[in-house]
């Protein structure tokens, strides 16, 4: 019996050492996508001026992007769009 247990400690350490990682494996999950902040703001005029200057260089320094992460509205703009149609 003492050849016999001797060859069947091998073969359960390696069952036990597979079991053990096979248990301690975690499945991976993909990267769930960032919300991108966006920010909308109104203004009265169709041109810049300098508070609109410096408050869009204050978000570009932020990392918003003007088109994709900036939005503008002006209800200069709002109107003729309704004229037009």
């Amino acid at each position: 019996m003492t050849g016999r247990s001797k060859a069947v400690r091998p073969k359960f350490r390696l069952i036990m050492l597979t079991a053990f990682i096979l248990a301690s494996v975690r499945p991976a999950y993909a990267q769930q996508p960032k919300k991108v902040p966006r920010i909308g703001y109104l203004t009265t005029r169709s041109g810049a001026g300098r508070g609109e200057k410096a408050f869009l260089q204050a978000l570009q320094s932020l990392g918003y992007i003007e088109g994709q992460t900036i939005a503008k509205a002006c209800p200069e703009q709002s109107r003729r769009v309704k004229i037009k149609k």
